[in-house]
């Protein structure tokens, strides 16, 4: 093999970089040739000849600079300053992955959540918001309310710890007043009303259930949230009007 091209010295070096490929050419080579060398005889001798094709295109790309020519600044960066940063992250990689300073193998707990639920009436797009509540009690797990989880949820991973679940309570009331301007009331109360005297299956009422749980990392995602809508018929709405029409 004479060809010293880009093309052909890439092809060379893909084709011996694909894992066994290069061996099962030697080992096929090896046996369809008739030869007095025993197979690990072979292996050296493609060896000496792939480090003299190897030779030969690094001696063909010299020649293509000038005498005393300086290694150009990229080469430098490309094969210096980056070889020596993967080597260095070679080593160092394992001891930040698996030591106490890796901040995903340090505990980060939930330190304040909030729960809110509104509605919503036959999705108009005025949402009004009946609860608020803050997360308070907030604690580890221990044995037997891990146990218990367990083995109600299938869901969750055996390879969490205890110490790696939280629990949190919230009010069964609101912690703030549920606060109406009487217009806005009244408009509430007047399309129910109007909607009730001609009951459809289509009529609706949705509720809108928001969570929010604040951690202390990472920055800029300290905080976890989530949410879950319900519809419900309308005509189950009725008695809540009834008792604001009081």
């Amino acid at each position: 093999m004479r060809d010293t091209s880009e093309l052909v010295k890439w092809t060379f070096r893909i084709f011996k970089a694909i894992p066994f490929l290069w061996e099962m050419k030697v080992i096929t080579d090896w046996t369809v040739t008739k030869t007095s060398l025993d197979l690990f005889q072979w292996f050296r001798l493609d060896d000496a000849s792939m480090y003299l094709y190897f030779n030969k295109y690094m001696a063909d790309w010299r020649k293509t600079r000038t005498a005393y020519e300086e290694i150009d600044t990229l080469s430098k960066f490309l094969y210096g300053v980056l070889f020596n940063f993967g080597l260095i992250l070679v080593i160092l990689a394992p001891i930040l992955l698996f030591s106490g300073i890796n901040p995903t193998l340090a505990n980060n707990p939930i330190i304040g959540g909030s729960l809110s639920i509104s509605f919503e009436l036959m999705n108009n797009g005025k949402m009004y918001s009946i609860f608020n509540s803050d997360a308070f009690n907030l604690h580890q797990l221990h044995e037997k309310q891990y146990h218990d989880l367990t083995s109600s949820f299938n869901f969750v991973d055996r390879e969490l710890k205890p110490g790696q679940f939280q629990r949190a309570q919230f009010t069964p009331y609101s912690g703030k007043d549920w606060s109406i301007s009487k217009p806005s009331l009244d408009r509430l109360i007047l399309d129910t009303n109007a909607f009730l005297k001609e009951p459809t299956e289509a009529q609706q009422i949705t509720f809108r259930i928001k969570w929010s749980f604040n951690r202390a990392r990472p920055v800029g995602h300290k905080q976890a949230s989530g949410q879950k809508i319900i519809h419900r018929p309308l005509q189950e709405f009725e008695p809540f009007i009834q008792m604001m029409q009081r």
